[in-house]
């Protein structure tokens, strides 16, 4: 083909055309940036569609990432449920308020199904790529973009809550260690074959110890503020993923 143009140009000079030889030159040129840029619209477009196939995958990942992540949360959020309800049957017995009929093995048993500490732990392997490769400010949707940094923001609060519960716990459990019997509540779980104590036969007295009704409060005020929390990131978490869903259908 460049022979073929040479040719032209060539033959052109020897019958004198200069005119036609420039415009044909000019032509030649304008084909040829025409050619370029061709060629770099076609390039620009493969590296667009490679971008665009690698925020899909991110957002597929990051969309049954944060399902799961909610689903775990739920979970937990029951748990949470319970601690509370035992919790709220300590006080309530502390205050008189409800008949205390409880046997010994009972209030035990009320006492070690309060003593969970709640972390909730979730993947956020796919988030943590989105923010490492700079692809979070680069996302189309800036909306998203921006819900994903509250989130970041948010689940750091959730981190400090989740230490503030675990400082109230750990009250409340070594209370019980220097008080009560951990053994006669230990054997409601699968770790004591060995069964209850002999020293301590229950933990009735500890309903009559004001440092007890402390650490069961602020082990409940802990433990709700963390519920509230876990909730509200649900409802964060339920943002993200109808929202990555749209995008992904798009």
């Amino acid at each position: 083909m460049i022979k073929f143009f040479r040719k032209i140009r060539q033959n052109l000079l020897m019958e004198n055309k200069t005119g036609k030889y420039l415009k044909y030159a000019i032509g030649e040129i304008v084909l040829v940036v025409i050619g370029i840029m061709i060629a770099l619209s076609i390039n620009n477009w493969n590296e667009q569609r490679k971008s665009n196939n690698a925020e899909t995958y991110l957002l597929t990942s990051l969309n049954k990432e944060f399902r799961l992540n909610k689903t775990i949360l739920e979970k937990d959020i029951v748990r949470i449920d319970s601690t509370i309800s035992y919790l709220s049957i300590l006080l309530k017995l502390m205050n008189k308020t409800v008949e205390n009929n409880y046997t010994d093995h009972s209030l035990d048993s009320i006492i070690y199904y309060s003593l969970t500490n709640h972390t909730w732990e979730p993947s956020n392997f796919t988030l943590k790529e989105i923010e490492n490769s700079s692809n979070l400010s680069n996302l189309k949707n800036k909306e998203l973009g921006l819900l994903l940094y509250d989130w970041a923001s948010y689940y750091q609060e959730i981190e400090k809550r989740e230490s503030y519960s675990a400082t109230g716990f750990d009250h409340y459990l070594n209370l019980i260690k220097q008080h009560g019997s951990l053994r006669q509540l230990d054997r409601f779980g699968i770790r004591l074959p060995e069964g209850g104590s002999i020293l301590r036969p229950n933990n009735r007295h500890l309903l009559r110890n004001p440092e007890f009704e402390n650490a069961v409060n602020d082990h409940m005020i802990f433990t709700r503020g963390l519920k509230e929390r876990y909730k509200n990131a649900v409802l964060k978490l339920d943002v993200i993923i109808k929202m990555t869903n749209k995008y992904i259908t798009s």
